[in-house]
């Protein structure tokens, strides 16, 4: 049962990256634009998570706001931050840097969480910068345009894996303390993207006259990725603290890369160059090395 629930979980992964990238390809044109887009990718995640079963009563206690409080402003920033990095380089590479926010955990999980790490885990940490070196070297096309990757995806690809790195610290550290109150968490931090978000959204309407987006095709791609991002949310927490934090992040990781590459180069067109390949590569040995005691 559980080989059938992390399968699902990764073609979820995958599918939720491309509608995301259809999005941020025909409708993203500025920083508002991707702020709006994640207050309604938060918005469909509420909505969603209400209609998805269980149906129990839920437990709101004051002192469980922290934990998804301080994820749900790291998220935005990542979140933000990711969909830049959609507009300056290929789906598939940058979902694969991103994959690699388990290297926050790891390390915080020597501090925080009193685990160890290996040499190998040590040597997939140095395969991680290689791997970062050989994607900012390589090239991608969609179609018949071929582009360079350039320093600027590079930046915001790492600066959004590190942010969201440091939001799942506060998802773990969760559900160290309130195991099974999984829905609350995820209404929580959806909630606190909204509010923090709806201020710059406001200001930049009223005094720069920026327009929301309103065609059915981005809602689509926004309530997609806003589905499947809850089911993917609810597998992820349920499993945070039954596996050590060396071995899931890891897992979870080569398993939405393997989906998102495949989708990218079957719905996206997209092609990479080898220099990208052999990172990508790369990476799976990281990722596995870092998954080693």
């Amino acid at each position: 049962m559980i080989y059938l629930i992390f399968f699902i979980y990764s073609i979820l992964r995958g599918l939720n990256a491309i509608f995301v990238k259809k999005a941020q390809k025909n409708y993203v044109r500025s920083v508002h634009d991707s702020i709006y887009f994640t207050v309604l990718f938060s918005l469909f995640q509420l909505i969603f998570l209400i209609l998805i079963p269980p149906y129990n009563s839920y437990t709101f206690k004051f002192n469980m706001l922290v934990y998804p409080g301080f994820f749900g402003i790291f998220f935005c920033v990542s979140y933000v931050l990711m969909v830049n990095a959609l507009k300056e380089g290929p789906t598939s590479l940058t979902n694969v840097v991103y994959s690699f926010q388990s290297i926050v955990p790891i390390i915080v999980g020597l501090i925080i969480w009193e685990e160890s790490i290996s040499i190998m885990q040590f040597v997939g940490l140095i395969l991680f910068i290689l791997v970062l070196y050989l994607f900012n070297k390589g090239s991608y096309s969609q179609g018949e345009d071929k582009k360079r990757v350039t320093p600027k995806w590079a930046l915001l690809a790492s600066l959004s894996t590190l942010t969201v790195g440091i939001a799942v610290i506060f998802t773990k550290q969760y559900m160290l303390v309130f195991d099974g109150f999984i829905k609350e968490y995820l209404i929580f931090y959806n909630i606190v993207v909204i509010i923090i978000s709806i201020p710059y959204l406001l200001i930049s309407k009223l005094k720069y006259n920026k327009s929301f987006i309103t065609d059915r095709k981005f809602i689509l791609y926004t309530a997609l990725p806003g589905l499947f991002t809850d089911l993917t949310n609810i597998v992820y927490m349920y499993y945070i603290t039954r596996f050590k934090s060396a071995f899931f992040f890891p897992l979870v990781s080569i398993l939405s890369i393997l989906s998102v590459v495949l989708f990218s180069w079957i719905i996206l067109k997209e092609r990479i160059s080898k220099s990208a390949y052999a990172g990508i590569v790369l990476s799976f040995l990281a990722i596995y090395l870092l998954g080693m005691k």
